[in-house]
């Protein structure tokens, strides 16, 4: 297993998820309450970085529907919700908060990472990979492109590429990496029912769940 390519680092990462609605918490303000959330993980001693994402990338399925260039076609019949065993050409979408980047360490190879005036009623935005941007630019640089996204139950909505991220895996640990269009969940263009916070620390030491146990007032926490 270590020796498998996934394009982030795995070492001194502790993974948990939770569920804010099933704690109580309502639109809109279940995504003030997970940056929050963030924020106060962040802080804890020896917590170097603290990111979100509506999955945790490996081992629970993926989110996926039609991300294209504006100016494309639909895809007919593109599969759209969440699942495993997807095509190797269907873009899996991943919703992330600020720092997701640099907490996983998966490196940019252009354009910016996500943060803070990402949120609503901001033009949304969106950071695509490079198997991204091969399958639909010829693997052009589409930081400044425009892409339309399908999302589930949502109107398509036109946002700006700002970033291309380097292949990470999404799902899957086997075949080639796919297609990935990552969004800012504070601007609500994906699932944020249930999200997965990723702490990176210097290292994992016991009483370190405590520790982050105890700055978390109201959710039930689960941890994988």
């Amino acid at each position: 297993m270590q020796s498998l390519e996934v394009g982030f680092e795995r070492e001194n990462i502790l993974l948990f998820k939770l569920n804010a609605r099933q704690a109580g918490h309502r639109d809109p303000e279940i995504l003030s309450f997970y940056s929050d959330l963030e924020k106060r993980f962040a802080g804890i001693p020896g917590v170097r970085g603290a990111a979100i994402a509506n999955s945790p990338l490996i081992g629970d399925g993926a989110w996926g529907w039609p991300v294209i260039p504006v100016g494309k076609p639909r895809p007919e019949k593109a599969p759209s919700g969440h699942g495993s065993g997807l095509a190797d050409t269907v873009t899996r979408v991943l919703a992330a908060g600020p720092g997701f980047f640099t907490t996983m360490h998966i490196p940019l190879v252009a354009g910016r990472e996500f943060d803070s005036r990402d949120r609503l009623g901001t033009p949304p935005v969106a950071i695509v990979n490079e198997a991204w941007a091969k399958v639909n630019l010829e693997g052009r640089n589409p930081v400044g492109q425009h892409v339309v996204s399908y999302g589930l139950g949502k109107k398509p909505q036109e946002m700006e590429i700002v970033g291309l991220a380097k292949n990470a895996r999404y799902d899957d640990l086997t075949g080639q990496f796919p297609p990935v269009a990552y969004l800012p969940f504070e601007q609500n263009q994906a699932p944020v029912a249930e999200m997965t916070f990723f702490l990176r620390t210097a290292a994992i030491r016991c009483g370190t769940q405590a520790r982050f146990a105890r700055s978390c007032t109201r959710p039930t926490l689960g941890f994988r």
